[in-house]
């Protein structure tokens, strides 16, 4: 009989990955860095479809999301909050990058992105909006680019 690899909770962990469109988390990991290595200027325009609304706009990394987001604060005058979004974002970073190392080494699927994070949206009930993060699992459509982009 053939020695089980994986326990059952890691079996259902790596079933529950696989329950969105792997194909934009693979593009995205192309473009960013699989642990977002990519530097702050880099981007891709992108429309998606999520819970039956169209969102399209500036596709970025999660650091360069967070730092938009802390930036934000520090303009409304709120260093603090700032402050404290950006010791929540350097953790995140960290965990992800241990779950994804750690899922490398033992031959798992990596958890992955959970959002795709916009600078700006320039199409959809959001446009205007900076900073907007849509959760990947409600994404049922994508494609590159965006109304109005190139």
């Amino acid at each position: 009989m053939a020695e089980n690899l994986f326990t059952d909770k890691e079996i259902n962990q790596q079933r529950a990955l696989l329950t969105h469109d792997k194909l934009l988390q693979w593009v995205m990991d192309a473009v960013f860095g699989r642990n977002d290595e990519a530097g702050p200027g880099v981007t891709f325009a992108v429309t998606v479809c999520a819970g039956g609304q169209v969102i399209g706009g500036q596709a970025v990394t999660f650091k360069a999301w967070i730092e938009g987001v802390k930036e934000s604060f520090v303009a409304a005058d709120s260093r603090q909050l700032a402050d404290v979004l950006g010791r929540f974002g350097d953790i995140i970073s960290d965990v992800a990058g241990r779950a994804s190392a750690d899922a490398d080494e033992r031959g798992l699927l990596s958890p992955g992105r959970q959002y795709l994070h916009f600078s700006e949206v320039h199409e959809g009930p959001l446009a205007g909006h900076e900073w907007v993060r849509v959760d990947l699992h409600k994404v049922e459509a994508w494609s590159f680019g965006y109304r109005g982009s190139n």
